[in-house]
C-alpha cells in the first residue's frame, strides 16, 4: 500500500481504511520542522546522511511530516531535530514510524525511506526493528512442531537442519522471497538424529520463507 496522491486525506484516515486499520488516524502537518535523526525507543538512533541531500537543505530534511496514532498501532520511531529552537524543533518526539500488530503479521510504517539516513547507521536501527519489533531475525535455534531445528538466523552462508524427528527428511527446500518467488528449491536429505545443511551463497539479503516438502516446516529466515 502507499500513499495515492489522487486520495483526499479524509479517504486516507476513515476508520474502514487500511491506513487507519494499521493504527495511523492523522498526519502532523510539518510547520517549519526539519528532520535530522530517527530515535528508536531503545535509544538507537540513525542521523540523516548529508551527502545524499542538495547543500540548501543544510544536512536535514524539511517538509517531513509525523504520525498520529491510534490504539491499533504503538510508537517505533520519533522525530529528531536536534535543534533548541522553533520552527525546527516543532515536531521533535512526535511518532515517525508506528508498529502494527495481531496474531498473524506485524506491519511498521515509516515516514521517511531510510536511504537519507547514514548507511552503517540505518543497517544497525533497521536489525534492531527486525529483532525486537517485528520479532525475527534472532540467532537462536527454531524447533517446529515435527522436532525439525534450523540454525543460524540470520544466515550467512550455510542453513543447518537438525533432524530431531523420529523418520528422515526427504524432500525440497524451497526459499521464496517476500513477493513469492522461489529463490532456491534444492533436495535435502537428512537420517533421524543427523544434521544436513545447505548453501544461501548468492541469494541476497533480505527476509525470505522458507519450508520444507513434506514436513510442516515453515519461518522467516534473513539472509546476510
Amino acid at each position: 500500500k502507499h500513499f495515492d496522491p489522487n486520495y483526499s486525506e479524509g479517504d486516507l484516515f476513515q476508520p474502514e481504511s487500511w491506513l487507519y486499520k494499521l493504527g495511523v488516524t492523522s498526519m502532523l502537518e510539518n510547520n517549519g520542522a526539519r528532520l535530522k535523526q530517527l530515535l528508536h525507543l531503545s535509544g538507537l538512533a540513525a542521523d540523516v546522511d548529508s551527502e545524499k541531500l542538495p547543500e540548501s537543505f543544510n544536512g536535514s530534511l524539511p517538509n517531513i511530516d509525523a504520525f498520529v496514532p491510534n490504539m491499533n498501532s504503538s510508537v517505533v520511531l520519533t522525530y529528531q531535530s536536534l535543534e533548541s529552537s522553533a520552527p525546527l524543533n516543532n515536531l521533535d518526539n512526535e511518532p515517525i514510524a508506528v508498529k502494527y500488530q495481531d496474531r498473524n503479521s506485524t506491519v511498521i510504517i515509516c515516514g521517511v525511506p531510510l536511504y537519507y539516513f547514514k548507511a552503517d547507521e540505518s543497517k544497525i536501527l533497521l536489525k534492531k526493528m527486525l529483532e525486537d519489533d517485528m520479532m525475527v531475525g534472532q540467532r537462536e535455534q527454531t524447533i517446529t512442531d515435527n522436532q525439525i531445528e534450523t540454525y543460524p538466523n540470520p544466515v550467512s552462508g550455510e542453513l543447518y537442519f537438525r533432524n530431531a524427528s523420529e523418520k528422515p527428511i526427504d524432500g525440497f527446500v524451497n526459499l521464496n522471497d517476500m513477493a513469492g518467488r522461489v529463490v532456491l528449491h534444492q533436495k535435502l536429505d537428512v537420517r533421524v538424529g543427523e544434521i544436513g545443511q545447505i548453501s544461501t551463497i548468492g541469494i541476497a539479503p533480505g527476509i525470505y520463507v522458507l519450508s520444507v516438502e513434506g514436513t510442516q516446516l515453515r519461518q522467516k529466515i534473513i539472509i546476510e
